[in-house]
Order: structure tokens, then sequence, then C-alpha cells
């Protein structure tokens, strides 16, 4: 188990870096260089010094989509790090904490509260880390049979149907923390979609 310095060493370089690397290459100085040399840029709003800093609060668009969940995973791991201390490890209390922590980041993002380098997003998401974390150490532990693993992957992927259809409501954005889904639907299909993947891991790798 890591330290909480740790822990800052560790994500700094695994996904903090890689965010800055990402965002200063593709969002700040590859738009400039094609802006300089006459292409169309998207997002041309985001042209100048400010750019750099840009991604601290962006409060509608941000410059570069796909690597946004890279700050709010950064921050994820340190929430979830205090979940577990606060619950001394004891799986029920993290999987109530995580879910407190999501309700938090979802009712912040219903009155359309902001928070800067999308903590309120990494509140959100909490209950999906805490998803994959518990179930993977279930299924890992698991000793049953090859066939009754099976009979719960179907079951699981019945239940991530289910839900998936009880919620199509609207649309999901992730990136602002917007979400006109029902957000404990969400989390189910989370919950059942993380168990089908590890669990369909398992199977094959007997």
């Amino acid at each position: 188990k890591l330290s909480f310095k740790e822990l800052i060493i560790r994500k700094t370089n695994r996904v903090l870096i890689p965010f800055l690397f990402f965002y200063i290459t593709c969002s700040v100085i590859i738009p400039h260089i094609l802006y300089l040399f006459g292409y169309h840029v998207r997002n041309e709003q985001f042209l100048g010094i400010h750019s750099l800093w840009y991604f601290v609060y962006s409060d509608k668009t941000f410059p570069n989509a796909p690597i946004w969940f890279f700050l709010s995973l950064y921050w994820i791991n340190y929430i979830f790090y205090f979940v577990r201390k606060t619950a001394k490890n004891n799986k029920i209390l993290i999987l109530l904490f995580s879910f407190i922590v999501g309700v938090l980041g979802y009712t912040l993002g219903h009155f359309k509260i902001k928070l800067p380098l999308f903590m309120a997003e990494a509140l959100t998401s909490t209950p999906y880390f805490c998803a994959g974390y518990l179930l993977k150490s279930y299924i890992l532990d698991m000793t049953s049979y090859k066939n009754k693993n099976v009979y719960m992957l179907l079951i699981s992927t019945i239940l991530f149907c289910v839900a998936y259809l009880l919620s199509n409501n609207g649309p999901i954005y992730y990136c602002r923390n917007i979400f006109y889904y029902n957000i404990f639907s969400i989390w189910l299909i989370c919950f059942c979609g993380a168990f089908s993947i590890i669990l369909l891991a398992k199977i094959i790798n007997k």
C-alpha cells in the first residue's frame, strides 16, 4: 500500500505529466503553429497566452476533449485514497462513502456549480473508480467454477442493458458534469459494465 506521498509521486508521473504534455503540445503549441501558417484552427478563442492555463477553469468548451479525463482521474485517485482511509478499508463503507462523494459531485453539476481543474467531475466519477476497485478485488478472489462465472457475466450484462434502457432519456456531458440521465442508473451501468469486463477477462485467462 502506498503512502500519500508515494501516491502523489506516482500519479503525478503517470497521470498529471502526461496530461500536461498532451495539453501543451496538442492544445497550445500545435494550434498556434497551424494558425501562424494560415491553417484553420478550431476554437480560435483559445489562441493566445491564456491557452496555457485555460484548463484550470473551462466553463463550456475544453480545447482538447479526449484528455480532460486525465486531470479528473488525477483527483479521483486522491479522493479515493481518503475514502479508503476514512472507511479504514471496510468495503461496505468504501462503497457508501464513494456514493456520497458521487452524489455531492452530481449535485454540484445539477446546480451548475463549477469547480476548477475538473474537480467536480472527479467527485461524480468516484463511484466508477470504486466499482473497478471493489469488483476487481472480489473477482480475483473468487474460487467458483467457470460455469458460475459465465452465468454471472450473463446476469450482469442483462442488468447493464436494462439499466441503459431505463435511463435513456437524454445526453450525458461528463466533461461538463451535466447528466440528463438518472445518475443512479448510470452508476448501475458502470458497476455492471465493470463487472462484466473484469469477469470476462478472468474467464478468458482461465
